[in-house]
């Protein structure tokens, strides 16, 4: 359902978000084929702009891939975000690593509980995280349902416990 959903959208968005924070020092055109599959590696231009340590060379015939590990090293290494917002992409990193890709190569149930336990945030966690290391505002509905969900957190009489 709606679980699935999200958890199939990580990667793309999370891989977006890292893409942005490397683009103003290691631009995308820099390690990524004109023209190629999305996310698609050139060797070629990967040589040329001393990025080898950071993308691998794959086996004769094959093509490889940005994967969100490479680039988050090269955040760290570039020092392309601040200290903290490496700290929350490393999060985002794990809770893909830990619930998309299981739930990508293994039949199992998508729930908040498989989400929070193999993943380490809520999905909650992840929407705000998300909206954090982007400088985005959550939209007129997003403020309006968040503010529903603590309303109905609080317990009757108004006061939370």
């Amino acid at each position: 359902g709606q679980f699935g959903d999200f958890v199939r959208m990580i990667s793309p968005a999370l891989m977006e978000t890292l893409m942005r924070h490397l683009d103003a020092v290691v631009p995308r055109e820099s390690y990524l084929r004109s023209g190629g599959l999305a996310g698609e590696i050139d060797h070629e231009l990967v040589n040329r702009n001393g990025l080898r340590e950071f993308f691998r060379e794959p086996p004769e015939g094959m093509k490889s891939f940005a994967g969100s590990d490479a680039l988050l090293k090269l955040i760290r290494t570039k020092r392309t975000a601040p200290l903290e917002t490496q700290r929350t992409l490393e999060k985002l990193r794990g809770f893909e690593r830990g619930v998309r890709n299981p739930a990508a190569h293994e039949i199992c149930a998508i729930t908040s509980s498989f989400a929070q336990r193999a993943g380490g945030l809520g999905f909650s966690d992840v929407m705000r995280m998300l909206y954090e290391v982007n400088g985005v505002t959550p939209s007129l509905y997003g403020r309006i349902n968040q503010r529903i969900i603590e309303l109905l957190k609080t317990p009757a009489g108004g006061h939370r416990s």
